[in-house]
């Protein structure tokens, strides 16, 4: 994030890292810039919404539907 704060993959890491440590509200703001950032990419809102449900239910179901919305459409196996 310090080498290229524009960059939408190095935010959702930075988010990635601080909900693995638990700074819940933290890692909620990051994964936020991330999906800023890279607005087509459907794991920032999943991850931001995983960890929005425990703090905010409401921001968190909006954050997964848009995750779900944004997601490539799956193949039956």
């Amino acid at each position: 994030v310090r080498d290229n704060p524009r960059d939408g993959a190095a935010w959702g890491h930075l988010g990635m890292v601080l909900r693995a440590h638990d700074f819940d509200t933290a890692s909620a703001e990051a994964l936020r810039t991330a999906e800023e950032l890279d607005p087509t990419e459907y794991r920032w809102p999943y991850l931001r919404g995983l960890t929005l449900v425990l703090l905010d239910p409401d921001a968190g179901v909006e954050c997964l539907r848009r995750a779900a919305d944004r997601a490539p459409p799956r193949r039956p196996e």
